[in-house]
């Protein structure tokens, strides 16, 4: 049985220390005592207020099973409060994953959309970091802008994501080779886009939009032009 020898000082109800209003009130407190005369009190005070804490965390350890020796061995103690750390949340995470209908979860997908699955943090954290800046399960070869095409994307279901971008292949508004912008980005339902519409269903994705001119701002001016359609490939890119 694990036990402490860091015990308190001072206990007693009618302990020989200033009340707490004296204590705060101190100005020894602040500067610390120098020389003169302190009253046995005043040190009481002191002394209870650093024992009574260090013997409510030696309490906490020995509770984990931890033995406390008074032996001033500080980084024993600290290895000591450690273990008993991870004992604790050990204890807890367990304890939740015994709860009936409740398991802890590590998919970073969030695949089961199951209201009996609590992810930890790094799932959670793997989850948001896939929809902010997304791995993109499809990307198309280029396409030249203009016309009605689609690709067939491979994937096990429609896409929840999905846009198209225009990569620049020579110099327009602004824009050099190999810059990358929006194209189209209109989710279903909503009004299209100057550009066109990029659709896509279980099986295809695709675009339709105009052969001549693209709607696009200016890259220094930010004021909407009509970019060169023959300067622009269009790429179609989706996720599960």
């Amino acid at each position: 049985m694990a036990t402490t020898e860091i015990i308190p000082f001072a206990e007693t109800g009618g302990a020989n220390v200033i009340d707490q209003a004296a204590y705060v009130a101190l100005a020894e407190r602040l500067t610390g005592f120098v020389a003169g005369i302190a009253t046995s009190a005043q040190l009481n005070k002191v002394w209870r207020q650093s024992s009574f804490m260090a013997c409510g965390l030696a309490g906490w350890v020995v509770t984990r099973d931890i033995s406390v020796p008074d032996d001033g061995d500080v980084p024993a103690l600290v290895t000591k409060i450690n273990n008993a750390l991870i004992d604790f949340v050990t204890e807890f995470l367990t304890s939740i994953d015994a709860v009936t209908g409740v398991t802890v979860t590590t998919d970073g997908t969030l695949g089961a959309n199951s209201d009996a699955l609590i992810p930890t943090e790094k799932a959670v954290k793997t989850y948001v970091d896939s929809q902010v800046s997304p791995t993109w399960d499809f990307i198309s070869s280029l396409h030249a802008v203009g016309g009605n095409f689609s690709f067939a994307h491979g994937l096990a279901g429609t896409p929840g994501l999905f846009l198209a971008t225009a990569i620049c292949i020579s110099a327009d508004q602004g824009y050099s080779v190999d810059d990358e912008i929006v194209f189209d980005s209109s989710p279903p339902g909503s009004a299209p886009s100057p550009n066109g519409g990029t659709w896509v269903n279980a099986t295809t994705i695709g675009s339709l939009s105009d052969s001549t001119a693209i709607k696009l701002k200016n890259k220094s001016s930010g004021t909407e032009v009509d970019g060169d359609a023959s300067k622009w490939n269009v790429r179609l890119k989706a996720k599960l």
